[in-house]
C-alpha cells in the first residue's frame, strides 16, 4: 500500500460498541504511526473503554506480516475519562514490533472477550520504508529503543540488540491437553552480520509439556537483499500439554560469535579494517499456553485420550488359517497428534486362540513445521484348534481439536476359517539321525537374547542345573531310553518279547520310554535337532512346541492340535503338576512362540539351550502325568 494512502487511513478502528450496564463498551485498534523506518519500533495499541479491567481476558497480540513481535507481553494501562460530564474507565493493552524488510505490513484483526461477548477489530496497514526516507515525527518507539528493564549497551560493541534477536512464535496461545503446539525459533540478523560457534547456553525446558524436536535444516530468508532482517530458523519442536492450566515455555538461551558486515557501525564508532568477533547472549521470549480439558461429558466409551487429527485403519484379515499357524492383523493410527500416548486396543478372542502382545512400531516425519507420524500395533494369532474364530469388531475414538468434536472409527467383524494342520506322519529320514557327540559340543557362554532359557528351566524345575551341558546329559538319558524301548518293541528269537521277558527295574523303568507318546516326542526332536543344523529356525521351535504339548496331550487323552496355551496351563494345574514344571513349560511354549512369530533370530547357542530344555522337561512331564487307559496316537 503507497505510504500516502497509509496517511489518509483514519488513525483510530472503532470496530464495535455493545452495552453494559447502561452504557456502551467500546473498543478501538490504534498504531502510533502509518509509516515508519526500518529501524523503528511501532507500538499496536488496543484500547477499551467503557469496562473494567478485571472483566477482560487479556487478549493476545496480532498476527503480522512483515513485522516481528518484541514483547509478547502487554504492556497495560488504566485511567478514567470524561465525557459529557460522565466519567469512564479505558484499559489499553500495548505491544511493540520490528519491521522486517521495507514495503507494506499488515496487523490481523484482534479478538477481545469481554465478560461474556467477543469483539473483534479491522486488520491496520502500515508502511516500511528505508530509515533516510521516513519523514514526520518517528514512532513512540524511536530506533535503538530499548525497554526500561535492559542493561546499557556497551559503548565498545559494533552489535547492539536491533542488529541480532531471536523471535518465538507458537501455533497456538490456547490449546487442549494432549493438543500439538508447535513452537519455532527464528534468529534474525542484518545482512551482513557473520555467526560462529553458536551454542545453548542452558537447557532448554518446557514444564508441563511433552515434547518432540523437528528437524530444522532451512538456508537462511528471506533471499531479498533489500530485505531489512535476514532469519534463520534454530529451532522448531512440537509441545503436547499434559496438564491444564496457564503453562510457560521458558525462554531459549543462545550464546554466539558475531561480527558486523561493513557499514554497519554508527557515526561515533570505527569499523576496524579486520573484522573481530564479538560474544554474544540472545535470548528469546517465554512463550505461554493455556491448556483447557478435553469435554469429558460427550466422550465416547472408546475414547482414551488421543487429541489430533488422525485416520485409523485394520489391516486385511485373511479368511483362512490352519491350526497352530500365525494370523497377522494390524491396525495402523496415523496424523498429528501425540502417537506416543496411543494405547493397543485389547482383543478378545475365545479360550481357544492365542493372541500374543502386538509389536509396535512408530515412524514419525519430523521434516515439516508439525509432527506426523504412524503409530503400528501388529497383533499375532495363533488357533489351536480346528474351530474357526471371529475378530470382533473394534472401536476407538479421538478428540479433533480443530472442530472441537469427537471422532468415532470402527471396524465389522471378521470371521476366519480354521483348518487343521497339515501334519507329516513323521519326521524326515535325515532328522531320525541320532545325536552325536560332534553336535553336542558344549555352547559359548553367550547365549544372545533366548540363551538365559536353559538358567531359567534348571532354576525352576529345582535340578540344581548351572549350564547348558547338563541338560544334554538329560537329552542323552532320554535318547537311550527311546532307543531302548525300541529294541525292546522287537521280538526276541524265542518268540516272545523282550518287554514282556523283562522283570528287571531296569527295564521297568524303560516301560514309560517304550510309550508312543515318548517314541513320538524323540522323533520330534529329531526334527528339531536336525533344523537346528539346517538353519530353520522356524521348523526347529515348531517341532519342539511339538514334542512337548504332545506329550502333555496324549498322557491327559487329548489332541495336540486342540490345546490353546490357557487351556494347557489350566489342565496342568488342575491335574496337580507342581508349579515349577508348570511355570518351566509355560516358559520354554512361550520361547517357542516368541522365536517362531519374532522378526528376529535367535542365536544358534540359545537353541542348543531350548532343544536341552525341551529333552528335560518332556521328563519331567511324562512322569508327573497320570498314565492313560489307552495311549493316543499323536
Amino acid at each position: 500500500m503507497p505510504a500516502r494512502s497509509v496517511l489518509l487511513a483514519v488513525f483510530f478502528a472503532v470496530v464495535a460498541t455493545m452495552p453494559s450496564a447502561g452504557q456502551s463498551v467500546q473498543v478501538d485498534a490504534e498504531v502510533d504511526a502509518y509509516t515508519i523506518g526500518s529501524e523503528d519500533r511501532l507500538t499496536y495499541s488496543l484500547r477499551v473503554q467503557g469496562a473494567a479491567l478485571e472483566d477482560i481476558n487479556t487478549p493476545d497480540p496480532p498476527a503480522t506480516s512483515n513485522l516481528v513481535l518484541v514483547d509478547a507481553t502487554p504492556a497495560t494501562e488504566q485511567y478514567g475519562t470524561s465525557q459529557n460530564g460522565q466519567t469512564e474507565r479505558v484499559v489499553t493493552f500495548s505491544w511493540r514490533y520490528r519491521p522486517m524488510r521495507f514495503g507494506a505490513a499488515t496487523l490481523e484483526p484482534v479478538s477481545v472477550r469481554i465478560g461474556g461477548q467477543t469483539v473483534t477489530t479491522s486488520p491496520i496497514e502500515v508502511e516500511v520504508v528505508p530509515q533516510s526516507e521516513r519523514t514526520g515525527p518517528p514512532p513512540s518507539g524511536a530506533p535503538h529503543a530499548r525497554s526500561d528493564t535492559a542493561a546499557p549497551p556497551d559503548a565498545e560493541s559494533l552489535i547492539s540488540e536491533d542488529d541480532l534477536f531471536i523471535d518465538v512464535t507458537p501455533t497456538e496461545t490456547t490449546a487442549f491437553v494432549g493438543e500439538q503446539v508447535s513452537v519455532e525459533y527464528r534468529l534474525y540478523f542484518r545482512p551482513g552480520i557473520r555467526l560462529r560457534q553458536s551454542r545453548l547456553a542452558e537447557a532448554w525446558e518446557a514444564p508441563g509439556f511433552w515434547r518432540e524436536e523437528l528437524e530444522v535444516e532451512e538456508p537462511p530468508r528471506p533471499d531479498d537483499p533489500e530485505a531489512a532482517y535476514r532469519y534463520i530458523v534454530i529451532k522448531r519442536v512440537a509441545t503436547f500439554p499434559t496438564r491444564t492450566g496457564s503453562l510457560q515455555i521458558n525462554p531459549l538461551r543462545v550464546q554466539t560469535e558475531a561480527t558486523p558486515g561493513l557499514g554497519m557501525a554508527s557515526s561515533d564508532q570505527i569499523m576496524p579494517m579486520q573484522r573481530t568477533f564479538e560474544d554474544v547472549l540472545l535470548s528469546s521470549g517465554p512463550v505461554s499456553v493455556t491448556a483447557e480439558p478435553v469435554p469429558d461429558d460427550t466422550a465416547p466409551p472408546s475414547f482414551d485420550g488421543a487429541v489430533g487429527t488422525f485416520r485409523w485403519h485394520r489391516s486385511n484379515i485373511p479368511d483362512q488359517v490352519e491350526v497352530g499357524e500365525a494370523l497377522m492383523m494390524s491396525i495402523t493410527v496415523g496424523g498429528t497428534g501425540n502417537l506416543y500416548a496411543i494405547e493397543p486396543p485389547a482383543l478378545d478372542l475365545s479360550d481357544h486362540v492365542d493372541v500374543f502382545a502386538p509389536r509396535v512400531d512408530t515412524d514419525f516425519d519430523r521434516t515439516a513445521s508439525r509432527l506426523h507420524g504412524t503409530r503400528t500395533f501388529t497383533y499375532t494369532i495363533v488357533p489351536r484348534a480346528a474351530e474357526d474364530i471371529t475378530i470382533p469388531a473394534l472401536t476407538w475414538s479421538h478428540f479433533d481439536p480443530d472442530t472441537e468434536s469427537f471422532v468415532t472409527h470402527e471396524t465389522e467383524d471378521a470371521s476366519v476359517r480354521v483348518v487343521p494342520r497339515t501334519d507329516d506322519t513323521g519326521p524326515p529320514e535325515a532328522s531320525r539321525e541320532t545325536v552325536s557327540s560332534a553336535d553336542e559340543a558344549e555352547p559359548s557362554s553367550d547365549w544372545g537374547a533366548w540363551g538365559g532359557l536353559a538358567l531359567l528351566l534348571g532354576g525352576g524345575l529345582g535340578l540344581g542345573i548351572v549350564g547348558v551341558w547338563a541338560y544334554q546329559q538329560w537329552g542323552a538319558a532320554l535318547v537311550a531310553g527311546v532307543r531302548r524301548s525300541s529294541d525292546a518293541d522287537t521280538t526276541s528269537t524265542d518268540g516272545t518279547s523282550d518287554r514282556a521277558a523283562a522283570s528287571s527295574p531296569q527295564t521297568a523303568d524303560n516301560d514309560r520310554a517304550a510309550t508312543p507318546a515318548m517314541r513320538k516326542a524323540q522323533m520330534h526332536l529329531d526334527t528339531a535337532h536336525h533344523a537346528l543344523r539346517t538353519g530353520a529356525s522356524a521348523d526347529f521351535y515348531r517341532a519342539l512346541e511339538r514334542a512337548v504339548v504332545g506329550v502333555v496331550a496324549t498322557r491327559l487323552n487329548r489332541s495336540p492340535n486342540g490345546l490353546a496355551r490357557r487351556e494347557l496351563f489350566q489342565v496342568l494345574e488342575a491335574r496337580g503338576i507342581d508349579r515349577p514344571v508348570r511355570e518351566t513349560t509355560q516358559e520354554l511354549l512361550r520361547a517357542c512362540d516368541q522365536a517362531r512369530f519374532s522378526p528376529s533370530t535367535p542365536s544358534h547357542d540359545s537353541q542348543l539351550a531350548a532343544l536341552d530344555a525341551a529333552h528335560t522337561l518332556i521328563l519331567h512331564l511324562d512322569a508327573a502325568l497320570p498314565s492313560p487307559s489307552k495311549e493316543a496316537s499323536i
